[in-house]
């Protein structure tokens, strides 16, 4: 079965009632696996809870404060977007070390989850999905 990684929910409207400033995408596939606005909050509940965090400065700027960031791909940075993946695809959440992709493990509608939010140019927004949904996305140009 292909992965249809071109198709994404807008949840910009369900976001802006939760303080969070950009547009927000979701890959239709793991929207049917967890509900929106619960991942949003925890979203949320994240990067207010570690508001003196400069590891997610970026992210949190982004999302909460909507600010337009300037996001270099390099060498560098592609590398550190595999490595990231390697991590969230054998279920160790976390932080990349760009500050703009973020794995978090969710409780989804028939089972756990793990979900990626990444931070995602022309325009700046969010975009959520999967490790495979997003190491798809990412060789289409992120």
């Amino acid at each position: 079965m292909a992965l249809d990684v071109t198709e994404l929910v807008d949840l910009t409207e369900i976001a802006e009632p939760l303080g969070i400033k950009c547009t927000v995408g979701m890959f239709a596939g793991l929207a049917e696996h967890v509900e929106a606005a619960r991942l949003l909050e925890r979203l949320r509940d994240a990067l207010v809870a570690t508001e003196s965090d400069p590891a997610l400065h970026r992210m949190r700027s982004v999302v909460l404060h909507g600010e337009q960031r300037h996001i270099a791909v390099t060498h560098e940075t592609v590398q550190a977007a595999v490595r990231f993946m390697a991590r969230a695809r054998a279920g160790i959440a976390g932080l990349d070390e760009t500050g703009e992709m973020l794995a978090m493990t969710v409780a989804g509608r028939h089972a756990v989850v793990t979900v990626v939010f990444a931070l995602w140019r022309r325009p700046m927004s969010l975009v959520i999905g999967s490790v495979d949904h997003l190491a798809a996305a990412s060789v289409a140009g992120r």
